[in-house]
C-alpha cells in the first residue's frame, strides 16, 4: 500500500499521513487511489475565519479567480463593515458594482444578522456550525460555498459539512462505490471511519482519477 504520495504524506505532514495511511488500511476499497491520496488543505489564505470563507465561497462561486477575490474584498470591507443600517448597504451594492445576482444573497445574510444581533453579534467570532446554523435557508448559499468554511471547522464540526449532493463527492463516490445507490451516499459516508479524509479522497479521485 506504501507508495510515493503515502511517503511524501508522511513527510510533509506525518499528523494527516497516519490518518491516511489508517484510513486506507480499514478501507481497502480505496487502496487503489493511494497515488493520488489528499494533502491536507488549510484554511484559504483570503480569508482569516469562518465568516471570511462563507463571504469568499459566494463571491466567488461562478466567476474567474480575479473577480471573485475582488468581489469578495470589496463586500468584505465595504458592505458588511457597514451592515448596521440596510439603506446604507443597499447604496454600497450599487456604488461598488457587486455581481446583481450576488446580492439577494448578501441582503438575506445581512438581514439575519441584524435580526440575530444579540445572538450573533460580532459575524466574524462565529463558529462553522454557528454560521450553518445563521445561514440554513439563504437561497444561493450552497453546499459547495459551505466548503470553504468547512476549512475553519473543527474535525467534529467538518463532519456536519460534508456535501452529499456536490458534483465532486457524488461523482468521486461513485467510482469508489459504483453499485451503491446515490440514495446511499450519506449513509454509506457515514459509516467510514474518517469522514475527513474520505471527503477529500472523493475530490481529489474527482480531479486526478483519470491520472492513474
Amino acid at each position: 500500500m506504501t507508495t510515493e504520495r503515502i511517503n511524501f504524506l508522511l513527510n510533509a505532514n506525518p499528523e494527516w499521513g497516519m490518518r491516511v495511511v489508517k484510513f486506507l488500511e480499514k478501507h481497502k476499497e480505496f487502496s487503489r487511489f493511494a497515488p493520488i491520496a489528499p494533502l491536507k488543505v488549510g484554511p484559504n489564505p483570503y480569508t482569516k475565519n469562518a465568516f471570511g470563507g462563507l463571504l469568499y465561497g459566494i463571491a466567488s462561486a461562478g466567476v474567474r479567480g480575479p473577480y471573485g477575490f475582488n468581489q469578495f474584498e470589496l463586500v468584505r470591507d465595504n458592505i458588511f463593515n457597514s451592515a448596521s443600517n440596510m439603506l446604507d448597504c443597499e447604496k454600497l451594492f450599487i456604488e461598488h458594482k457587486i455581481q446583481p445576482k450576488k446580492i439577494p444573497i448578501y441582503r438575506e445574510l445581512i438581514s439575519r444578522f441584524l435580526i440575530n444581533i444579540d445572538k450573533y453579534p460580532v459575524p466574524v467570532r462565529l463558529t462553522p456550525r454557528e454560521l450553518k446554523e445563521l445561514c440554513v435557508g439563504i437561497k444561493g448559499i450552497g453546499e459547495t460555498t459551505w466548503m470553504l468554511v468547512y476549512e475553519y471547522a473543527s474535525d467534529e464540526e467538518a463532519s456536519q459539512f460534508i456535501p452529499f449532493a456536490d458534483r465532486g463527492v457524488v461523482d468521486g463516490f461513485k467510482k469508489v462505490y459504483p453499485n451503491v445507490p446515490k440514495s446511499k451516499i450519506r449513509e454509506t459516508i457515514a459509516g467510514l471511519s474518517d469522514i475527513i479524509v474520505a471527503n477529500r479522497f472523493f475530490y481529489q479521485i474527482y480531479h486526478y482519477s483519470d491520472r492513474i
